[in-house]
């Protein structure tokens, strides 16, 4: 009998301290916790759209017309979640396709206001500084041209006089940049280098592309990255660059090697903990532009940490460390001030899971129904 409790234990004990990267992962759970985190994505998005405010009334006197009209967007609801509603739908998720569409319209209808403003700035200095009012043009236009470009916007007159701009915004040595950090999302040249030479690869005629995108791979390629945002934008510039593979593969163990114990990345080395954010995030980087497959140990681990640090009512807790910017108010996602990392945390998991499940084949069916 005591021999039999011995190997029983012995047994419990070695499951229990099996690697992340040898156990299974159950595609119905994982399906399920992406169906779960859309909805209150989906639901942060609609609020925000009702109750978006302006910029604070200090700065409204030296604000642009073209903002004014146009009101506030915002890369963090706008930008990355039609990137996650649009990559959503791409793997067969239902979505809601009025929300789609409601954002596309919302960032049609701002770029439409800020164009003429736009097409002025390419030869006068002044409305080159409205137009860049905010002194983040690479960040906005990369989160939320990208929107639009994962959503499938082809080239038109309106994002030809933005992308024109966004060209005249590089900066000598290839990179694009910001000035005001608010991390993570605006806190990283190889972010703001990244995003931007994707909008310029995708919506640039090649021959007016070409310079400036091979300017930024070699930037890409000369600086040292420090934090998961350098590490994964990184990566995913040199595919988006198309950079060689040995490149890529450079950046993609790079990545792979900050990689933590319970499977998450953090958003730096000295970060405390591992969070949705962060692991996110490096999972879709090594997926897209490293060509890690979902199936991969690495992957795997990382999908494990996503799946037990997802809270009951679908989200995940990313606390808010950016410095105060804009009037805070609250946009109906949970955690108070720290719903603007934790959506975006919860979009970039949801996205992430997504590559390691099929949706279930009614849902796939009705999904591709809607797009047709």
């Amino acid at each position: 009998m005591r021999r039999f409790i011995f190997v029983l234990v012995a047994m419990v004990c070695l499951r229990a301290t099996v690697p992340l990267a040898a156990q299974e992962i159950d595609a119905g759970r994982v399906r399920a916790a992406v169906e779960r985190g859309l909805k209150p994505v989906q639901n942060g998005l609609k609020d925000f759209s009702a109750n978006k405010r302006m910029p604070p009334v200090e700065i409204m006197p030296a604000l642009p017309q073209a903002y004014r009209k146009a009101g506030c967007i915002s890369c963090h609801h706008e930008g990355l979640g039609l990137s996650t509603l649009s990559v959503l739908r791409q793997k067969g998720f239902k979505v809601d396709e009025e929300l789609i569409s409601l954002e596309t319209t919302t960032l049609r209808r701002a770029y439409d206001e800020f164009a003429p403003l736009y097409r002025r700035a390419l030869t006068d200095p002044k409305a080159a500084r409205e137009a860049d009012f905010f002194e983040d043009i690479a960040v906005q236009m990369g989160y939320m041209l990208g929107g639009l470009l994962d959503s499938g916007q082809p080239r038109d007159a309106t994002i030809d006089a933005a992308t024109r701009l966004l060209l005249k915004f590089q900066q000598d040595d290839g990179s694009w940049t910001y000035t005001i950090a608010r991390e993570p999302m605006q806190s990283s040249d190889f972010t703001t280098t990244a995003l931007a030479a994707r909008i310029v690869s995708a919506y640039v005629p090649e021959e007016s592309a070409a310079k400036p995108l091979a300017n930024a791979r070699r930037w890409l390629l000369e600086n040292k990255p420090e934090t998961t945002d350098d590490l994964a934008f990184r990566l995913w510039g040199l595919r988006w660059l198309g950079a060689s593979a040995p490149e890529r593969d450079e950046a993609s163990k790079a990545l792979r090697d900050v990689q933590r114990e319970d499977g998450g990345w953090g958003q730096s080395p000295d970060s405390s903990a591992s969070d949705a954010y962060a692991t996110g995030l490096a999972l879709m980087a090594l997926h897209q532009g490293g060509g890690v497959p979902s199936t991969d140990a690495s992957y795997r681990r990382g999908v494990q940490y996503l799946l037990e640090t997802q809270k009951p009512d679908g989200t995940w807790y990313v606390r808010k460390w950016a410095h105060a910017y804009n009037q805070y108010f609250d946009a109906g996602f949970p955690y108070g001030k720290s719903q603007y990392i934790s959506l975006p945390a919860t979009c970039y998991a949801i996205m992430a899971l997504a590559q390691a499940a099929e949706p279930s084949s009614k849902v796939a069916a009705e999904a591709g129904s809607a797009r047709q």
